[in-house]
């Protein structure tokens, strides 16, 4: 009887380590995630923008339409954003990121119409 007990508290024990080790590595693969997706936003973002025709055209719909273009047609945005909401209860960490990639493609666009000489 003691045998068997034994072996079963270490079967528990040995089936909990790798639950435990993917715990405690869950935030930081969350972050390589989203820094994968944020890099791929920025790469998509920057072409799409620099493509796009500004003449008469506000920055904000410029960025608005590069980060649809991006979600929508772009795999690698896809894969990796696909790839950080897959994480649980990602909800509150990713708070406020739309608002930091429409900021920065606005602020793309308003270079790349500087750029040209348009403003």
């Amino acid at each position: 009887m003691p045998k068997i007990a034994l072996a079963s508290i270490i079967l528990a024990v040995a089936l909990a380590a790798p639950a435990q080790a993917a715990q405690e590595n869950f935030i930081p693969r969350l972050l390589v995630a989203r820094h994968n997706y944020l890099q791929a936003v920025e790469v998509c973002l920057r072409r799409v923008i620099a493509a796009s025709p500004v003449v008469g055209v506000r920055p904000e719909h410029i960025a608005k339409a590069a980060i649809k273009t991006c979600r929508e047609k772009d795999s690698a945005v896809r894969a990796t954003r696909k790839r950080v909401y897959g994480f649980p209860s990602v909800d509150n960490f990713m708070a406020g990121v739309d608002d930091t990639i429409f900021a920065f493609g606005v602020k793309l666009a308003d270079a790349h119409i500087a750029s040209l000489g348009l403003k």
